[in-house]
Parts: C-alpha cells; sequence; structure tokens
C-alpha cells in the first residue's frame, strides 16, 4: 500500500467513526425524549376553593297549647349564599385510574326561614323558625378516572358534618287574657352524607384547578323546647340538605 492510498483510508475510517458517533448521539437523545416522564396524579395536595350554596330547610313547629290542643305545621323554606374554604387530601394513581382521599372545610352564610300564622278562634298563633349554615365540611374518598394526562373525572363519597344555628319564635293571642310569646336560638353540630362529581386539570406540574357538584345531607334534628308553664309548649326539628357548586385550586406536592 502506498502513502497515498494509506492516507486515503485513514480518512474513510475517521469518517465512519465520526459518522458512528452522531448516529450514537442521536440515538441517546432521542431515547432520552421517549424515556421523558409524563404528569402523574400520585401525592399529596392541599388547596382553596370558593362556590355558591343553596339549600332546603324542611322544618316542622310542633306545639300544645291549652284549650287548643296539639299542632303541628310544616315550614318549607329555601336558602343561598356564597361559601368559601380550604381542602387537603392524597392521590394514588395507576394506570387511568385515581384513588384518592379529601378532607375540606367550609365558612358559610346560607340560611332560610318561614312564617305561619294560625286562627284557632279562641286564640291566634304567630310563630317563626329559621335555620342557618353556620360552616361545613366533609371527608370523602374520590375514584377518578383519567381520559388525558392531565384531566382527571371524578366521582365522590362520605362523610358530611356542620354547624347549624336554628332559631324559633312565637306570640299566643288568647281571646281572654293578654298576648304570650317567647323566643330561643340553637346552635348544633350535626352530621349525615356528602356525594358529588367534578372534573380537575393540572395547568403545570405542581398545581391544578378543580370545579365540582356536591350535595351535602346534613339530617333531621330537634333543636328548640319552647315553653310557657301550663299554657304552651313547643319545639323545632330541622331537616337541612345543601347543594354547593365550587371551584378549587390545589397545590399538589
Amino acid at each position: 500500500m502506498n502513502r497515498f492510498t494509506a492516507i486515503l483510508a485513514g480518512a474513510a475510517c475517521a469518517a465512519a467513526l465520526a459518522t458512528a458517533a452522531n448516529a450514537a448521539d442521536a440515538v441517546v437523545e432521542e431515547a432520552a425524549v421517549i424515556v421523558e416522564p409524563g404528569f402523574n396524579w400520585t401525592g399529596g395536595y392541599i388547596g382553596a376553593n370558593i362556590g355558591y350554596g343553596w339549600g332546603d330547610f324542611e322544618q316542622n313547629f310542633g306545639a300544645d297549647v291549652i284549650i287548643i290542643g296539639p299542632i303541628s305545621e310544616g315550614f318549607d323554606a329555601d336558602g343561598d349564599g356564597i361559601l368559601g374554604g380550604a381542602q387537603a387530601g392524597f392521590n394514588w394513581q395507576t394506570g387511568q385510574f385515581v384513588f384518592g382521599v379529601e378532607v375540606d372545610v367550609q365558612a358559610a352564610n346560607i340560611d332560610g326561614g318561614a312564617n305561619r300564622f294560625f286562627d284557632f278562634g279562641l286564640a291566634t298563633l304567630d310563630a317563626d323558625v329559621s335555620t342557618e349554615i353556620d360552616w361545613f365540611g366533609t371527608a370523602r374518598g374520590r375514584i377518578g378516572f383519567v381520559p388525558t394526562e392531565r384531566l382527571m373525572i371524578y366521582g365522590t363519597g362520605g362523610l358530611a358534618f356542620g354547624e347549624t344555628t336554628s332559631t324559633a319564635s312565637y306570640e299566643a293571642v288568647p281571646f281572654i287574657g293578654s298576648p304570650i310569646g317567647d323566643s330561643a336560638s340553637s346552635k348544633d353540630t350535626r352530621t349525615g352524607w356528602a356525594a358529588g362529581a367534578g372534573a380537575e386539570y393540572a395547568f403545570a406540574d405542581n398545581w391544578t384547578l378543580k370545579a365540582e357538584y356536591l350535595y351535602v345531607d346534613l339530617g333531621e334534628e330537634t333543636f328548640l323546647n319552647l315553653e310557657e308553664p301550663g299554657i304552651f309548649e313547643a319545639d323545632l326539628t330541622s331537616d337541612v340538605t345543601l347543594q354547593t357548586v365550587r371551584l378549587g385550586i390545589n397545590y399538589k406536592f
């Protein structure tokens, strides 16, 4: 092999080695893109929300009036208002399914009340009742489906709890004698259940937005006992249900 041929062979080898190296770099870069991890819902989170709620307050005013006897009257009233609070939870993702738990507490200003007037001939009775939701919270499980990497659609359900204030007042005017009346209010913490559905979207690796509907049933309780000894006895029973729509934001750990 002469010198010129040796130089050509060396150049060809160098070019082949350079081409192989570039191809290897391209394969490595392509492989790096392929194995880059995507978004995963697994992890804890905390957040805040704001929304609107409307309630159905089924109240029953039961009384036993001397001479007239027992009476019972339903007072169905609707209430609505704004609410807002905070939530925290944890998710576990397996495939396209997400399983989680969430706890939230809401401040609320939702009340409903009604008035009834009774004319018994020998006496009249004017009664007012109202119930207000002061705050409520839930502890729920969540089951979600992930149709795309960053969007989750879920159903949820579990325990509900909250504090309500119930108020009743009356004025009885007998055919003979002076009017009598009284009023009272009572706070009570009660428990029930909640269920709903929602959608959550991850707009960044650590931030998500959600929209949620929730039905809350705080159950039935007898709140008040009003009494005018020997003349009048009454109590108020209240069954409170609430529907909410909320928008929230979460920070994912």
